[in-house]
């Protein structure tokens, strides 16, 4: 499961079971879940050459925003489903 969107250019990205990054007094959280009771599934960046693919067909953005792509590990036998989602809110 993959989810892409855009965000603040230099947003760090840092975590494992959910990532966070924060940027221009924004935060960032991408979260995985398999039943959307606990959001502990762990999620990484998409990087490399895989993100060509992803992003060469989304719309161009603004300057200062760019598109970042997250995923979920991926299906395991006995799981019907996997979660992602992303909060955004105010940073301190």
């Amino acid at each position: 499961l993959t989810l892409t969107l855009p965000v603040r250019v230099g947003a760090d990205f840092s975590g494992t079971t959910a990532l966070s990054g924060a940027m221009d007094g924004i935060i960032y959280r991408i979260q995985g879940s398999r039943g959307l009771a606990l959001w502990d599934l762990p999620v990484s960046e998409i990087t490399g050459p895989e993100i060509e693919a992803i992003h060469g067909t989304l719309p161009g953005l603004s300057p200062g925003w760019t598109y970042r792509s997250f995923r979920s590990p991926g299906p395991v036998s006995g799981v019907p489903a996997e979660f992602l989602r992303v909060i955004v809110e105010p940073g301190a």
